[in-house]
C-alpha cells in the first residue's frame, strides 16, 4: 500500500530553511528520552522535509554551511515540544575539525 509520494529536485536551502511555515505539526521533531538517545523525526511530513534539507544540504555546489532549526520563539524549523537543532558542515565557523575529522 503506498502512502503517499515525494518528489524530490535539489535546491539550494537557506540558513532558516522553512521560516514561513506556519503548521508545526509539519515539521521535524527531535525528542530527547535520555542523555544518550534520540526519537525522531516527527511526522511522515516532517520526516520528509528533515530529508529534503540533508539531501540539499550534500549537494557538492551548496556554499550554506549552518543550518538552524528553532522552536515557536524563533523562525521555526522543528514541531511542538521539540529540541531545537543547529546542523553544522565543515567549513562553518561551529566546526571543529578535531572532532569530526580522522588523524591523519
Amino acid at each position: 500500500m503506498v502512502r503517499g509520494v515525494y518528489d524530490y529536485s535539489p535546491s539550494a536551502p537557506s540558513r532558516f530553511p522553512w521560516p514561513d511555515s506556519g503548521d508545526p505539526t509539519i515539521m521535524p521533531c527531535f525528542y530527547f528520552i535520555n542523555q544518550e538517545i534520540l526519537r525522531g523525526f516527527g511526522s511522515d511530513t516532517g520526516s520528509v522535509r528533515l530529508a529534503e534539507l540533508l539531501l540539499n544540504a550534500g549537494q557538492p555546489g551548496n556554499a550554506e554551511t549552518e543550518y538552524v532549526l528553532e522552536g515557536d520563539g524563533g523562525y521555526r524549523g522543528v514541531g511542538y515540544l521539540s529540541a531545537e537543532t543547529h546542523l553544522w558542515l565543515p567549513g562553518s565557523a561551529a566546526w571543529d575539525p578535531t572532532q569530526w575529522e580522522p588523524e591523519a
